[in-house]
């Protein structure tokens, strides 16, 4: 999905459904009358985009996204902020959930041994 964190906004189609990159890219001038008003229309997606920063945190992420790379993962087409955008939120908090109650049975289980 295509996101644009500059004005927190999040490319739909006609049935809500995130867009990817290529579809917005194709879209453009349909979409752009759907777009908030504050919205820059500068930014013209048929112009190219950029899926992921990952010097954001520098030596982190740009080893995040190598090790990716060497395991031959999608790293140029993959974002973290369409898993942590508002959408995702009940998903995230399920995981979390569910993680806290492995480590707890977990060490329940070590402790006990």
């Amino acid at each position: 999905m295509l996101i644009d964190p500059l004005f927190n906004w999040v490319f739909l189609d006609s049935h809500k459904h995130e867009l990817p990159a290529q579809k917005v890219k194709k879209m453009w001038p349909q979409l752009i009358q759907q777009l908030p008003a504050e919205y820059d229309k500068k930014y013209n997606y048929q112009e190219g985009y950029r899926y992921t920063n990952w010097d954001k945190f520098g030596a982190i992420t740009r080893t995040a996204y190598k090790v990716g790379k060497v395991m031959d993962l999608p790293m140029d087409t993959f974002s973290f902020r369409g898993v942590f955008i508002r959408q995702h939120y009940w998903k995230l908090v399920i995981y979390f959930l569910g993680l806290c109650l492995t480590v707890f049975f977990a060490l329940r289980t070590w402790i006990k041994k």
